[in-house]
């Protein structure tokens, strides 16, 4: 609730930023449909247009590349090709430009860097101002709405716009964005990341959440291997079967403290998501739904939370590696004399289900077999849990 009233605090204020009008209850228009529609799409509108620019300007540094090594050729720059052409091939896997690839030689190589990064975290600022401008537009709305029909004592109206206003504040994409927005606000140089390793949402602070990141498979940061555990995941039923020969899920689990907190830890879920018979749409989505169980060998299990990450396009034969945000679970307390205590609650599996943009379920599966029950098309409502 407090990560809520930030959240909405945050919006409210970037609207005079953007120049937003005072808004009108909107019933005349169709009411929260009709809202919905126009919100969704001009959303989609600005994912577009800032996936168009990346593309351009991604293009645009591939053909200056092809001119600099033309021109380190004509010159005999042995060092300086090969710099170049680790370049090129790392840009073709991560499709960005991060601070810690820009190189120190050869001088062009480091200038085209320079300025073709700042191009790209341009448009990444340029998109997310858009779509905090229309969410804080959205919120405005529902707002009048809400009034509106409260006056009309229309209550399962009134419930179906505060789920709304509950649904915007916690989309990811908002949070992103609202990130990037503060973070040039406030005047300092902040990595502008994509959507695919913007962090997620938080209880605690609105611009500091945990985050989930993507790595280049091969790149991914070490873990302890007696805290990496291998999840094995079953399909819950033939359809998903079939379509292992288009998707492919690898998934373990590890555990790490959480800064400032000594009676719960992490478990984080570290994914490997391969595109095989068929790329992974743009602008699908991922969704991890956590289960945990108690402590007694005859407790059942329970869903803990939802966590959805974002995914950009995968070409066929592609993947890329991810550790997600994870789920907060209790520390086993201290040993009492001889009798060894157990923590309240034990982490036990995941349903792990991607969905297209239409919200079509391209491929599931689970772990344990047990949680087969809990799989369908439909992804659990839930919220990120990790403090």
């Amino acid at each position: 609730m407090k990560l809520h009233r930030l959240m909405l605090v945050a919006l409210c204020a970037c609207a005079p930023a953007f120049g937003l009008a005072q808004v009108t209850a909107p019933e005349a228009v169709g009411g929260l449909p009709a809202l919905k529609r126009q919100y969704e799409a001009a959303i989609k509108e600005a994912q577009q247009r800032g996936r168009e620019n990346f593309q351009a300007a991604q293009q645009k540094y591939l053909t200056a590349m092809e001119a600099l090594e033309n021109d380190l050729q004509d010159a005999g720059q042995l060092q300086g090709l090969i710099t170049l052409r680790e370049e090129k091939r790392r840009f073709a896997q991560d499709n960005d430009i991060p601070k810690n690839a820009i190189v120190g030689e050869p001088d062009g190589l480091r200038q085209l860097q320079t300025t073709s990064r700042n191009r790209i975290q341009a448009d990444r600022r340029e998109q997310a101002q858009q779509i905090v401008a229309v969410s804080a537009k959205y919120m405005r709305e529902l707002s009048a709405l809400q009034k509106a029909l409260t006056a009309k004592g229309d209550s399962a109206a009134v419930g179906e716009v505060l789920a709304e206003k509950d649904a915007l504040l916690d989309n990811n994409v908002v949070r992103e964005s609202l990130v990037v927005v503060r973070s040039v606000k406030g005047g300092g140089d902040a990595e502008v990341s994509s959507a695919s390793d913007a962090p997620t949402g938080t209880k605690t602070a609105a611009t500091e959440p945990p985050k989930y990141r993507f790595y280049t498979p091969g790149k991914e940061p070490a873990v302890a291997s007696q805290s990496l555990r291998s999840l094995h995941m079953v399909a819950p039923n033939a359809e998903q079967t079939a379509n292992s020969v288009n998707y492919q899920f690898g998934v373990s689990v590890y555990q790490r403290p959480i800064e400032g907190d000594k009676k719960n830890f992490a478990v984080i879920p570290r994914l490997t998501l391969a595109a095989k018979g068929k790329d992974v749409p743009v602008d699908s989505r991922l969704v991890l739904d956590y289960f945990s169980h108690g402590a007694g060998a005859t407790s059942g299990y329970k869903r803990e939370s939802t966590e959805t990450i974002p995914q950009n396009k995968i070409g066929r034969g592609m993947a890329i590696v991810m550790d997600a945000a994870g789920i907060a679970m209790p520390v086993t307390p201290p040993r009492q004399g001889k009798k060894t205590e157990k923590a309240e609650k034990e982490f036990y599996g995941l349903v792990i289900s991607l969905y297209s943009h239409e919200g079509k379920l391209l491929f599931q599966q689970c772990s344990p077999s047990a949680l087969i029950k809990e799989c369908g098309a439909e992804p659990a409502a839930g919220k990120n849990s990790l403090p």
